[in-house]
């Protein structure tokens, strides 16, 4: 079961249409909006970046849009999550970043890694 059948809110899911709040944080003067700008199926995946870059977007299929973040350097409070789940093998990937904490104890025994994104 997913989480969006639940009920509880997420980011990457299915989106009939772009959340402009989520693109406007990612794309701010919308250079890329002919990327994101349709129904899609809405990933995001650790990739190290450049230094002049904290994210990657790109849609390697027509209905799907794939979000690049550096694992350490990007602000996740841009997503506008208050949360961030990782699988518990990718999870060391975040170990250096600012912007999240991770919260102990929590999801190991799923195969997951829970943390809060700071303030």
């Amino acid at each position: 079961m997913t989480l969006p059948a639940v009920g509880v809110p997420v980011v990457n899911s299915l989106l009939y249409y772009p959340q402009s709040s989520l693109w406007r944080q990612l794309d701010p003067d919308g250079a890329q909006r002919a990327v994101y700008n349709r129904y899609q199926r809405l990933m995001f995946e650790l990739e190290e970046q450049p230094a002049e870059r904290t994210h990657r977007i790109e849609s390697p299929r027509l209905d799907e849009v794939q979000v690049h973040l550096d694992p350490a350097r990007f602000d996740f409070g841009r997503l506008g999550a208050r949360w961030v789940v990782m699988p518990l093998d990718r999870a060391p990937r975040l170990a250096g970043n600012a912007s999240i904490e991770r919260v102990p104890g929590v999801g190991a025994d799923i195969g997951a890694a829970l943390y809060r994104v700071l303030p």
